[in-house]
C-alpha cells in the first residue's frame, strides 16, 4: 500500500512537471508567434509606403501599447474559463495574422495610403491586444491544471520573443518569404490552440498527432500559394 502510496506521487508530480514544461514550451511558442505577426505586418507596411525603419518602429511601439491594452483588460475582466478564451485567442491570432499582412499589399492598389496604414494598424492593435491577453490566461491555466504559477513565464516570453527578432530577418523570410512566413505562423498558433486543449482535457496522446498534421497542413498550404506570392508581390 505505501509503496503504490509513493509511486503515484511520483506520477503526480512528474504529470505537473510535463504539464508546466509543456506550458513553458507554450508561452515561448506564443511570444514567437506574437512577435512573428508584427514583424511580418511591419514589413508588409515597408513594402507599401517604404522608409523601413519608420515602419517598424511604428509597428513595434503600437504593439507594446496593445500588450498592455490586452494585459490590463484581462486583468480587468478575467476569463471565467481560461483553457476556453486562451483557445479561442489563439484561433483569432492564427486567421488574422495568416490573412493580414499579404491583404495589406493586396488592399494597397485600391485603397489610398491612409485607408492601407488605418488597417494596418488596426490590425497590428487586435493581434497585440490578443497578444496581451495571453500571459494573463497561461496563468490561470497553470494555476488550474498544476496549482504552479509559472514563476518564469517573463523569462520565457522574452526568450520567445528574442528568439524571433532573429530568425524572422536571417532564416524565415529568406528562406520561406512573407506569405509562407504568415501561413507557418498561422498553423503553429492552430497547433498551439491544439495544445491548449489537450492540456485543458488532460490528455497528451494527440500532441504528436498535432505536431504532425501542422507540419503537413503547412507543407502542402506553402506548396500551393508560393506562386501566389510571386504573382502578387511581383518576386
Amino acid at each position: 500500500m505505501l509503496s503504490g502510496g509513493v509511486s503515484e506521487l511520483k506520477h503526480e508530480k512528474f504529470m505537473k512537471s510535463l504539464q508546466v514544461g509543456i506550458l513553458g514550451g507554450c508561452v515561448v511558442m506564443a511570444a514567437s508567434l506574437s512577435m512573428l505577426y508584427e514583424l511580418a505586418l511591419a514589413q508588409s507596411m515597408a513594402t507599401v509606403f517604404g522608409s523601413t525603419v519608420t515602419q517598424y518602429t511604428l509597428v513595434i511601439g503600437l504593439f507594446l501599447f496593445g500588450l498592455g491594452v490586452g494585459t490590463w483588460l484581462e486583468c480587468r475582466w478575467p476569463a471565467q474559463s481560461a483553457v476556453k478564451a486562451l483557445i479561442t485567442v489563439e484561433v483569432l491570432l492564427a486567421f488574422i495574422g495568416m490573412v493580414s499582412p499579404l491583404a495589406l499589399v493586396v488592399v494597397s492598389e485600391s485603397l489610398t495610403h491612409l485607408g492601407v496604414a488605418g488597417l494596418g494598424l488596426a490590425a497590428i492593435l487586435i493581434i497585440s491586444i490578443l497578444s496581451g491577453r495571453e500571459i494573463p490566461l497561461f496563468l490561470q491555466v497553470a494555476d488550474q491544471l498544476t496549482q504552479s504559477r509559472l514563476p518564469t513565464v517573463l523569462a520565457w516570453d522574452f526568450f520567445g520573443t528574442c528568439l524571433m527578432t532573429v530568425l524572422f530577418p536571417l532564416v524565415l523570410l529568406p528562406v520561406v518569404g512573407l506569405l509562407g512566413v504568415s501561413i507557418l505562423a498561422g498553423v503553429l498558433n492552430l497547433l498551439l490552440a491544439g495544445v491548449v486543449f489537450a492540456l485543458g482535457m488532460g490528455r497528451f496522446w494527440p500532441l504528436p498527432v498535432l505536431g504532425l498534421a501542422t507540419a503537413m497542413v503547412w507543407t502542402a498550404v506553402f506548396a500551393e500559394v508560393t506562386h501566389l506570392e510571386n504573382l502578387v508581390l511581383g518576386i
